[in-house]
């Protein structure tokens, strides 16, 4: 998930998310690209995070979505730091 937030008085930084569900899931285990996940449940997680953010005086931006692809490099950068 492609996100920005912003807190008061600093400037925009980038804060993007992965979204993974856990192989044993009962409900989720066939997903293979976060596009495929229910709409209503992406804008569950959305406002979760809008909210989340709302309540530490910082406002989230909802980007946009990338693809396992661009998730697994993200992992592999900050896994090696």
């Amino acid at each position: 998930m492609k996100a920005s937030q912003k807190e008061k008085g600093k400037k925009i930084e980038r804060n993007d998310r992965v979204i993974a569900v856990a192989v044993e899931s009962i409900d989720h285990s066939t997903l293979k690209h976060v596009k495929e996940v229910n709409k209503n449940l992406m804008n569950e997680l959305i406002h979760f995070f809008e909210y989340y953010n709302k309540m530490r005086n910082k406002k989230f931006n909802f980007l946009g979505l990338d693809g396992p692809d661009k998730a697994i490099r993200i992992i592999k950068k900050h896994k090696q730091k």
